[in-house]
């Protein structure tokens, strides 16, 4: 190799050298978190109803009438008819078996009545006593959920206490190691959950019953759910 050749080939490595060492940073990359929680103000109501005749149209039409009568009901008790929905209506054989031979004894209607009310002791004592008619001996489940409004509120206050968050992290880390921050050079939302609020559910809920005068006043006060939001804030730094 020539002399030219290696005087070329030096000064060309050591302009991408010089190249590299300008262009390099020094960063500080800092993840701000922040967890909010409330008692959600959403009462979930699931009613499955379901009947059984011989025939599949006195099924459905038990099924039918049962359903429509607790839906009078509870309008009669003062829920909101247009807070009542059904879904899952399905109507399906019913067999027996007698000596290893599956017979058709008749048909199993069901149907799934659900409500979201607003969470009072209102609503849930008119659920309450509309449930303890004899007509309407059922299962039913009780959940709870973040209104809309909470959820906004909630997603709100946590991305300004994440960023908050990070700005604490950033301003101690520095402090930390002698050096100084500069402007912000990237920002990451959701940075570690990948856009998704997290709402974890409490499962246990404290139960009151009140009767002293003879009723059946029913508390149930659901433990708080949660909200996460984290942010990811990448900061230029000096000495």
């Amino acid at each position: 190799m020539s002399l030219k050749t290696i005087t070329t080939t030096a000064l060309l490595i050591f302009t991408v050298l010089t190249m590299s060492a300008q262009n390099s940073e020094s960063v500080l990359k800092v993840r701000g978190e922040a967890v909010l929680k409330a008692v959600p103000e959403i009462l979930n109501v699931t009613i499955p109803i379901q009947e059984k005749a011989r025939t599949y149209e006195a099924c459905t039409n038990q099924l039918t009438a049962t359903f429509n009568a607790l839906h009078e009901a509870l309008v009669k008790a003062g829920i909101d008819e247009k807070k009542i929905f059904s879904n899952r209506l399905s109507i399906t054989e019913d067999y027996n078996y007698q000596d290893r031979t599956r017979i058709l004894i008749g048909y199993i209607g069901s149907i799934t009545l659900s409500m979201e009310l607003e969470h009072t002791e209102k609503n849930l004592n008119m659920l309450m006593s509309t449930l303890n008619d004899e007509r309407f001996n059922f299962g039913y489940d009780v959940s709870f959920s973040l209104s809309e409004k909470q959820k906004d509120a909630l997603r709100e206050a946590a991305i300004k206490q994440a960023v908050e968050d990070a700005k604490t992290k950033a301003a101690t880390l520095a402090e930390a190691l002698n050096v100084r921050l500069l402007e912000i050079k990237e920002v990451n939302f959701e940075y570690s959950d990948g856009g998704n609020d997290i709402l974890a559910m409490q499962k246990s809920m404290r139960f009151e019953a009140n009767m002293s005068d003879g009723g059946n006043d029913i508390k149930l006060n659901p433990q708080e759910q949660e909200i996460r939001k984290s942010v990811g804030v990448i900061w230029r730094i000096a000495k």
